[in-house]
C-alpha cells in the first residue's frame, strides 16, 4: 500500500492543471483517486471488522500490465541464474548437473554479486532515482536526466556498485 501522502506528491495535488506536463497530466489521470473502500480483518480478534480504509484506483488498470512487466525484468534479469531444481534431484538426475556445471566451474569475479541479492534488495536499488544537492545543500531530484523532466531511475548496477564500494569498509 502506498502512503497518501507520497500519491499525493506523485500527481503533483495541488499544482494547476494548466502548469503540468503532459506526462504529469497522464500520470494524474491513472492514479486518480476512486472509491474509498474499508479493510476487512480476515485473522485474529478483528477477525469480520474494519481495520481501516484503502482508495481504489480505476484507472490503474491501464498501466498495471506495464508496471508488472517492468518490475519484473528488474527482479528476474540476471544471468547467471542457476537452473531451479529440487536438493532430491542432484542426486539421482545427471541432467540438471550437466546444466549448470559452468556455473559451478567459473571464479568468483566472473559472478555478479547483484545476481544472487534478494529481489526485494534488487527493487530497492532499482527505484532509487538520480538525485543531486540543492543551492542549500538538501538533497533533491534530478529532472533532467530525461527530456520529460520526470525522475528517472539510476542504472541497479551503478547504485549497487556505489553501496557496495562505499559499505565495503564497516
Amino acid at each position: 500500500m502506498i502512503r497518501e501522502d507520497y500519491m499525493k506528491s506523485l500527481i503533483q495535488e495541488g499544482v494547476p492543471e494548466s502548469d503540468l506536463l503532459a506526462t504529469d497530466l497522464a500520470l494524474r489521470e491513472v492514479l486518480k483517486k476512486g472509491d474509498k473502500v474499508p479493510i476487512i480483518a480476515e485473522k485474529g480478534k478483528n477477525k469480520g471488522k474494519t481495520v481501516g480504509y484503502r482508495y481504489e484506483y480505476p484507472n490503474f488498470g491501464a498501466i498495471a500490465k506495464n508496471v508488472s512487466d517492468y518490475i519484473e525484468t528488474i527482479l528476474g534479469s540476471y544471468s547467471g541464474k542457476i537452473e531451479d531444481a529440487r536438493e532430491e534431484d542432484f542426486g539421482e538426475n545427471e541432467d540438471i548437473q550437466n546444466m549448470n556445471i559452468d556455473k559451478y566451474d567459473r571464479a568468483s569475479y566472473e559472478f555478479s554479486k547483484l545476481d544472487s541479492q534478494n529481489r526485494r534488495v534488487k527493487l530497492f536499488f532499482a527505484t532509487i532515482p538520480y538525485c543531486t544537492f540543492d543551492e542549500n545543500g538538501n538533497i533533491a531530484i534530478d529532472f533532467s536526466k530525461n527530456e520529460f523532466e520526470c525522475p528517472t531511475f539510476a542504472p541497479i548496477e551503478e547504485v549497487y556498485n556505489v553501496i557496495v564500494n562505499d559499505l565495503h569498509t564497516v
